[in-house]
């Protein structure tokens, strides 16, 4: 956590003074009404926003200080209920679905809430930000909170917020990953950078996936450097494979500032001459690539290519001496499809090597034919040879089924989008998936008839 800057302090003193000297509050204080605190928040909800948006934009680790300045009674409980949802999906989760720590921020702003005078206005926006919080957490946790809080009434609010459903993970994860949907187009994501050995190793998972969304949205991180910097060179984390994957993230992810670079890549060829540091390595890309919340592309593999020493004869450099041709000519080249056959070849068909080049090419394919418009079909018709090439110098059947999958996903695309059967798109798209996906085993000719046959619509009593 950072200190907040004076510049943000000012503009958070003015909004407030406004707030206190506003005709609209002056009105509710009269008459208690809600509707008129709705005004106040239309009217001053979007001036907070715009500065929690700029502190989010270029200090991020300023956030929680920020968000805590909020609490003042001066400015009457306003923007909280946002607040009140960015710490709880801001809190980071085990397998389990419950916060791996105790979550601080979300009770101090909790006890500010409801504590307001202005309470009974505010409570209709943060029922179920309560009810998902309160799932993550632990029962001790919600205990000694309620403890805390004197009015009888916004206990049993609060207490009509706890679930019992809850108590099973599968509903947890549900709650909580349709909640987190909610603010998937809000800034809203901070991090703690670990000092000790035991921080690092529970803070990590939340600093990666920090970088990665910082990275994405293209935002501005000098601010960050010197957190980084100092994390890169703590020596005590030197044997530590949570710090080997955080310096591959920075790696990928970071690489705007040459000093960040140049510690990162130190750390890196570290890890990368133990004898067990190729092997983690590939686990780790493996593991990179096939996370969906890492967002993984080929600007990733060119931004750690281009500080790494790709001159040593080892695994590492062979892995992207070569990725760097798939992601420079194209993976449709044929000159890459041998030079992808002769490294394939060179290892176990089961290696973590062959196994993350198979994931590059895969989400080359998938991701060309999930971009396809209907109307653009001819080109999946033509990515089909290229599509065959590398089925045959894989031999891998889980291969095979992700590029089944997403096929199929476009053929249904496909035929809705072309309902009539004797249209030439229709018969174009059946024609190919009877010789093609027939040819290859994705279906069998039973399944094709199925798959094309019209489905009778049945008759209302």
């Amino acid at each position: 956590m950072e200190e907040l800057q004076k510049v943000y302090i000012d503009r958070l003193d003015q909004i407030k003074t406004k707030i206190q000297e506003s005709e609209i509050l002056t009105r509710y204080l009269d008459e208690e009404d809600d509707e008129i605190f709705k005004e106040l928040q239309l009217e001053f909800e979007p001036q907070i926003d715009a500065v929690h948006l700029d502190v989010a934009k270029s200090h991020p680790l300023q956030l929680e200080l920020f968000e805590e300045k909020l609490l003042h009674t001066d400015f009457e409980g306003l923007y909280l209920p946002r607040v009140l949802g960015y710490a709880v999906v801001r809190g980071q989760v085990n397998d389990n679905f419950k916060y791996i720590m105790p979550q601080d921020h979300f009770r101090k702003i909790l006890e500010a809430i409801c504590n307001s005078a202005n309470f009974d206005s505010i409570r209709t926006r943060i029922g179920q930000t309560i009810q998902v919080g309160f799932a993550l957490s632990s029962d001790i946790w919600i205990t000694n909170l309620l403890a805390t809080i004197n009015n009888k009434k916004v206990v049993a609010f609060l207490e009509s917020l706890r679930s019992d459903k809850f108590r099973d993970i599968r509903d947890r994860n549900t709650a909580y990953v349709r909640y987190l949907k909610q603010f998937q187009n809000y800034n809203y994501l901070s991090a703690d950078f670990p000092n000790t050995v035991g921080e690092l190793k529970i803070l990590s998972k939340g600093l990666k996936n920090f970088f990665v969304y910082r990275s994405k949205q293209k935002e501005n991180n000098e601010s960050l450097y010197p957190y980084i910097k100092e994390l890169l060179t703590n020596d005590s984390f030197a044997k530590e494979t949570e710090f080997f994957e955080l310096v591959m993230v920075i790696l990928m992810y970071m690489t705007a500032d040459q000093s960040v670079n140049a510690n990162a890549k130190n750390r890196f060829e570290e890890f990368r001459s133990a004898p067990d540091g190729q092997d983690k390595f590939f686990h780790y890309l493996n593991k990179f690539q096939t996370d969906p919340s890492m967002l993984y592309t080929g600007e990733e593999e060119a931004a750690i290519s281009s500080v790494i020493d790709l001159n040593k004869n080892d695994e590492i450099s062979k892995y992207f001496n070569l990725t760097k041709e798939i992601h420079s000519k194209g993976y449709v080249n044929d000159e890459v499809i041998e030079k992808v056959k002769a490294y394939y070849d060179q290892h176990e068909g089961l290696s973590m090597q062959n196994k993350c080049i198979r994931n590059i090419i895969k989400n080359y394919i998938s991701t060309f034919i999930g971009n396809l418009q209907e109307s653009e079909y001819e080109g999946f018709f033509d990515i089909y040879k290229t599509i065959i090439s590398y089925m045959n110098v894989f031999s891998n059947e889980k291969f095979n089924q992700d590029i089944k999958t997403v096929s199929l996903a476009y053929v249904k695309k496909l035929i809705k989008h072309y309902p009539d059967k004797r249209g030439k798109d229709y018969q174009d798209v059946k024609k190919f998936v009877k010789t093609t996906f027939l040819d290859l085993g994705f279906l069998k000719e039973k399944e094709i008839v199925e798959f094309f046959k019209t489905r009778r619509k049945k008759k209302t009593a």
